[in-house]
């Protein structure tokens, strides 16, 4: 994934109908664009959603302690060397 990725369901899901509506002269003008240039101005980067190598460390220690059972570490001490 990079910034230059699109997601085009998505924007196809979100995007607002065009509407547009004549005047005297005949011109067009389009809301819907407008809306959807808005939307693009706001869209996060793939550099919003970074963090700290400890974030990753804390969240890879709950999960290990979450998901492998016990009873395969063997003993604490063994468990507490993987958790360092």
């Amino acid at each position: 994934i990079s910034e230059q990725s699109i997601d085009i369901g998505a924007q196809l899901a979100t995007q607002a109908p065009i509407q547009s509506n004549m005047d005297s002269v005949g011109s067009i003008s389009a809301h819907g664009l407008s809306l959807a240039n808005a939307h693009a101005k706001f869209k996060p980067k793939f550099a919003d959603f970074t963090c700290s190598h400890t974030e990753v460390l804390l969240f890879a220690r709950l999960i290990t302690k979450e998901v492998i059972p016990h009873a395969f570490w063997g003993s604490d001490h063994n468990f507490n060397i993987i958790m360092k």
